[in-house]
Parts: C-alpha cells; sequence; structure tokens
C-alpha cells in the first residue's frame, strides 16, 4: 500500500532549514562535497542553495515525516545526479572497437534524448532565472534582499540577525516576503 505522506508548505521548509544547528550546516556542507562534481555548480553552498530555492518554489516538496536534514541532502543528491546526466557535463565517451565488444548491446551508456537535455537545461535556466527575478523584484525591499541573500549563503536566522541588526520579527516579516515572491514568480 502506498504510503501518503503530509508534505511541509515552503515557510515550515525554511523554518527547518533555519533551525538547522551549525554542526548540521557543517555536515550538510561536507556531504555536498561528494555531489559537486560533474555538475555546474562550483561550491557546496551553491548546491545548497538550489535544492532550497526548489522546495521554497515548490518544484520539490518536503515529507514532514522526513528529517529536513535527510530530505535536503537526498534532494542534493537527486539534482546533481539530474546534473550529471546533461550531455554537456559526460565525459568524453571514445572507446576503442575491442572495449565496445565487451559490453552487452544494453550496457553501452547512452546520451539523454534531445528532449530530455532539452527540459534540464530549461529546467536549470528556469531555477536561476527565478531567483534573479525575486532578486529584482525585491530591489526596493532591502531587508527582504538581505535575507534573500542570508538565505542563499546557508546563514541562519540567528546569525543573520546579529550579523545585520535585525529583530526575530524584522526578520520573519522579510522572509514571509521573500517566500510569497518565489511563490508568486513560480506560478508565472
Amino acid at each position: 500500500m502506498k504510503q501518503h505522506y503530509t508534505h511541509a508548505t515552503p515557510e515550515e521548509a525554511l523554518d527547518a532549514f533555519d533551525n538547522l544547528s551549525p554542526s548540521e550546516h557543517l555536515a550538510m556542507r561536507k556531504h555536498t562535497m561528494k555531489y559537486l562534481r560533474g555538475t555546474r555548480f562550483t561550491e557546496p553552498l551553491d548546491l545548497i542553495n538550489e535544492a532550497l530555492c526548489r522546495t521554497l518554489d515548490g518544484r520539490r516538496k518536503w515529507p514532514k515525516e522526513v528529517a529536513f536534514g535527510l530530505y535536503l541532502c537526498l534532494a542534493i543528491k537527486s539534482i546533481s545526479n539530474s546534473e550529471r546526466n546533461l550531455i554537456e557535463n559526460l565525459p568524453s565517451m571514445r572507446i576503442s572497437m575491442e572495449q565496445a565488444e565487451q559490453f552487452h548491446p544494453d550496457e553501452l551508456p547512452t546520451a539523454p534524448s534531445a528532449q530530455e537535455e532539452m527540459e534540464a537545461m530549461e529546467h536549470m535556466i528556469n531555477s536561476t532565472k527565478l531567483t534573479e527575478s525575486v532578486r529584482a523584484e525585491m530591489a526596493d525591499d532591502q531587508i527582504g534582499l538581505i535575507v534573500l541573500e542570508s538565505i542563499n549563503v546557508g546563514q541562519t536566522q540567528t546569525s543573520a540577525c546579529e550579523a545585520y541588526g535585525l529583530s526575530e520579527n524584522t526578520y520573519q516579516a522579510a522572509r514571509k516576503r521573500v517566500i510569497r515572491k518565489y511563490q508568486k514568480l513560480a506560478k508565472n
């Protein structure tokens, strides 16, 4: 029988991210390091941010029955695997005839179809454009931009409030504005 999950709202997911301890953030960055190779991401925070962005805009859903740290690690692994499968990220597959004869036809490596490649590229471009659009829409909201950037670099609410002299209420209000922008722009 299929198990039914209760999915968290973007606000709940961001709360869970904010509530990760410094040691959990460090562990996540270390975990993410092993998934960077062969992707367009150059550092762990880029990949963590991508997973969080997809959760906030609704492309990925966090089942509340799964610990948030585990969910995010699995999302990171999935995103990096999809990235690695893009044709431009695949290593050159030059093999000799002798090597080719050793493969069973079903074992030969295959590249994604043109349609799959195009969809993956569009998805990647749309994710980047979405974050850029949120920044542009919030150009007049300096506190919202501070909160957006603190989220993008994996900064906790506590450290962002301390670093920028924000109250918890100010941070929470700006965070809600950021989430609403992601949701609004993701629908367009």
